[in-house]
């Protein structure tokens, strides 16, 4: 099925990430953004917003078993882990943000590395795909979530 393609390709952005292969993970978790969007049109599904804590769970649980490194911030304190779905999940309004986060955040990482004139450029998109998640979340839920953002 689509959507558990576009959670293979994000968590696989997150590998990619944690092993610094920034491009990589921009093009994985761009990839996931798409086939979500695709799976979403054809399905047509009107998914009532159900408040959760889940996207919370999957920064915790990941950040326990994570095997990076175990510093979670650095000294711009940029949260530098995606966070990692389970493939079980449906849930779009779980699934949405969490894909938005980990490319934003690819991008964000990807900056930092960049020699060339490319740095502003992927600055500029993972701030206005912060933005995107940031405004798609519940005002009391996903706290963990926020802040990382």
């Amino acid at each position: 099925m689509n959507t558990e393609r576009a959670i293979q390709l994000s968590n696989q952005a997150v590998s990619f990430l944690e092993s610094k292969s920034f491009e990589e993970a921009i093009l994985s978790s761009c990839a996931a953004m798409e086939i979500f969007q695709q799976s979403r049109h054809m399905a047509e599904q009107v998914l009532s917003r159900q408040g959760n804590d889940f996207i919370d769970q999957c920064i915790l649980n990941h950040d326990k078993t994570s095997s990076s490194d175990q510093t979670i911030m650095d000294d711009d304190f940029t949260y530098e882990h995606g966070i990692v779905l389970p493939m079980n999940t449906f849930d779009a309004t779980v699934i949405t943000p969490v894909l938005i986060f980990n490319c934003a955040l690819s991008y964000q990482l990807a900056a930092r590395h960049c020699d060339d004139g490319t740095h502003q450029a992927f600055l500029d998109k993972a701030a206005s795909l912060y933005q995107i998640a940031y405004k798609d979340q519940d005002q009391d839920l996903n706290t963990i979530f926020k802040f990382a953002i």
